[in-house]
């Protein structure tokens, strides 16, 4: 007898509300913490995104998990409640934020434009 699917709509439902909720409220931080506590694999996790691909209720709730985790690392980063460079970590690699070490410049057609070279660095005789 083939035993039957464990991880049904409701079951997920479920756990996916309890999640939002705890992440919400601040209870938890990471997803990871909740999985763990309920002994949920993180390959699991992201299967459920798989599985109810295209189910609008299960998809919401995982918009707002994510949504709620970056403003909860945001808040925690600011507060320093946590470190700013594993909050900066988690939403770099997490949360598609992007770490800008230069400015972007733009350059108006009306600005000269210099190009320098090895040639113009040279020191000439004249």
């Amino acid at each position: 007898m083939p035993n039957p699917k464990k991880w049904t709509r409701p079951v997920v439902l479920e756990h996916l509300e309890k999640m939002v909720l705890q992440i919400e409220s601040a209870a938890i931080i990471f997803v990871g913490q909740y999985l763990a506590q309920h002994g949920i694999s993180h390959p699991r996790f992201s299967e459920w995104k798989k599985d109810f691909k295209g189910d609008g209720e299960i998809e919401d709730l995982f918009a707002r998990i994510k949504s709620a985790q970056e403003t909860n690392l945001l808040l925690f980063g600011l507060s320093k409640k946590a470190d700013a460079g594993l909050v900066k970590f988690c939403l770099i690699n997490n949360h598609g934020w992007v770490d800008k070490k230069q400015q972007d410049i733009e350059v108006s057609e009306k600005m000269p434009k210099f190009v320098i070279g090895p040639a113009d660095l040279e020191e000439k005789d004249e």
